[in-house]
């Protein structure tokens, strides 16, 4: 039985940042669209705590 595994996507040339920190995103789980708000995975795990 095998599992699926995300790949990253290199996303480090397009120069992100979470809006909340400032910290760099280099790489995500999936490939970013335009005008999607991108958090880095810390930010991203808060938001969805306070849902």
């Amino acid at each position: 039985m095998s599992f699926y595994q995300k790949q990253s996507t290199d996303v480090s040339r397009l120069g992100l940042k979470c809006p909340e920190c400032g910290v760099s995103i280099e790489k995500l789980p999936f490939k970013p669209r335009r005008g999607m708000t991108i958090y880095c995975p810390e930010c991203a795990k808060k938001r969805k705590q306070q849902k």
